[in-house]
């Protein structure tokens, strides 16, 4: 058994020490939507907790060097040797192919991403890693050449690889030649405009360099040169502790820990302020409904084939806005927008002026799905609230499963069914009857269905 030298005592950053304190200037800027993260391969592949040994060192060690080269140097003598590039390229799609095959391994880096992605305020991220973690985990829009910046929304969240992807391995920053040539153009590029403009008027924090960091000594230096007396107070999170005293010249506050860590404890923060909702709670609320409308569906399909009662057709259109929209809350989760009270609100306020609409010109084949659609969103932040504040979770409302329109929900089965053998609006009874006709379902062995389109 390998000994660890960090144990449960230990208040190290490495061992999720939380003894720091976020500055009231980080949260403000969250929720201001002006926080800017810069990140270094330290919250991603190359941080000492993921892989056994770094990218740096198993170059090093192939090329028998001696730990004197800076990166673009090592990457330089590898790519000198015959076919050297290619060889570099595949060996950096190697290790990004491992993390995907170990969830284990994948884990370590969502301790970072998946906070990060909750907080749906932050926007903008600077990054010089090459991988597709803020892609795939974050929901971000990449941003890699000039084109790019012009063409993305800015009410996407994006990130600026300013050292290339993965994706596009030409983009690639690695060795000396490639770093002088990246430097040069963000002099000039619109990419290098948008990041002094970014860097000039936005709260910065960065996550993941280390001093000895060749990417974070190249950033500083172009900081230096393009904003000069001009540059704003940056943040800087690191376990380091040695980083204070190193940058005591500079304007910089360090927060001594873990950049999942900071993270993290930002999430939490944020929750309490009622600024964000806890993801912990509100998806496992969604797919636990979810699962229960699906079989609930399945059911009341089965149901219509046995009774031929047409009017169940409106509690099915019902059932596949509520599987829907909660699939849709479930999809979205890497972009964090439904964790925005807010966003939830102007949701269902939207849908709900839109099924007046539908209702008043007598579209009740859309009006029963939108109907599901909103009450889906509406009582996942019902619950969310029940068990966020610890309340008797016995006694709250349940989920209406059926309907029958204009306006009545069910979540009692026996409840549906006696109102169902008293319906009489003949209006709604003709137009159930005709829907099923359209289909082509007069003998309702098909199974029926609204397709996520309006």
């Amino acid at each position: 058994m390998i000994e660890d030298k960090h144990n449960e005592k230990c208040l190290c950053a490495f061992c999720g020490n939380n003894n720091f304190e976020i500055p009231n200037d980080i949260i403000d800027a969250i929720k201001r939507e002006n926080l800017i993260i810069f990140a270094g391969a330290g919250i991603s592949t190359e941080g000492k907790n993921v892989y056994k040994t770094t990218l740096y060192t198993e170059i090093n060690d192939e090329l028998e060097e001696n730990y004197d080269n800076t990166f673009p140097q090592l990457m330089t003598k590898y790519c000198n040797q015959p076919n050297g590039r290619r060889k570099l390229i595949n060996r950096i799609n190697e290790r990004f192919d491992y993390y995907k095959a170990f969830p284990e391994v994948d884990n370590v880096m969502k301790m970072f991403f998946s906070p990060l992605s909750d907080i749906y305020s932050i926007k903008d991220i600077i990054t010089t890693n090459w991988d597709r973690q803020f892609e795939e985990k974050c929901n971000c829009i990449p941003i890699v050449y000039d084109k790019d910046v012009s063409l993305i929304d800015d009410k996407k969240r994006k990130v600026y690889k300013i050292h290339g992807s993965i994706d596009n391995v030409g983009t690639l920053i690695m060795t000396e030649d490639d770093y002088e040539k990246c430097y040069s153009e963000l002099n000039k590029n619109l990419i290098g405009s948008k990041l002094k403009e970014l860097l000039s008027r936005k709260t910065v924090v960065f996550i993941g360099y280390s001093l000895e960091d060749d990417d974070f000594k190249k950033i500083w230096e172009f900081i230096d040169e393009k904003l000069g007396e001009l540059k704003p107070h940056f943040y800087i999170v690191s376990p380091d502790k040695s980083m204070r005293e190193k940058l005591s010249d500079k304007n910089v506050t360090i927060i001594n820990t873990l950049g999942s860590n900071f993270i993290e404890k930002i999430r939490k923060q944020l929750i309490d302020d009622n600024y964000l909702l806890d993801s912990d709670i509100l998806y496992s609320i969604a797919a636990d409904l979810y699962y229960l409308c699906l079989k609930v569906h399945r059911d009341t399909n089965n149901l219509i084939k046995e009774k031929k009662e047409p009017l169940l057709i409106y509690s099915i259109l019902y059932q596949d806005g509520l599987i829907h929209s909660l699939e849709r809350i479930l999809a979205r989760k890497t972009s964090g927008e439904y964790l925005n009270p807010n966003f939830i609100f102007n949701s269902i306020s939207t849908y709900s002026d839109m099924l007046k609409k539908y209702l008043k010109s007598g579209n009740v084949f859309d009006g029963a799905y939108i109907a599901g659609y909103i009450h889906a969103m509406d009582y996942i932040f019902y619950l969310y609230n029940v068990i966020y504040n610890k309340e008797d979770i016995e006694n709250c409302e349940k989920i209406y499963l059926y309907y029958l329109p204009p306006k009545c929900g069910y979540n009692n089965l026996e409840e549906f069914e006696n109102d169902l053998k008293t319906y009489k609006t003949k209006k709604y009874i003709t137009i159930a009857k005709k829907i099923i006709k359209d289909m082509g379902n007069d003998n309702y062995e098909l199974e029926i269905h609204h397709l996520p389109f309006l």
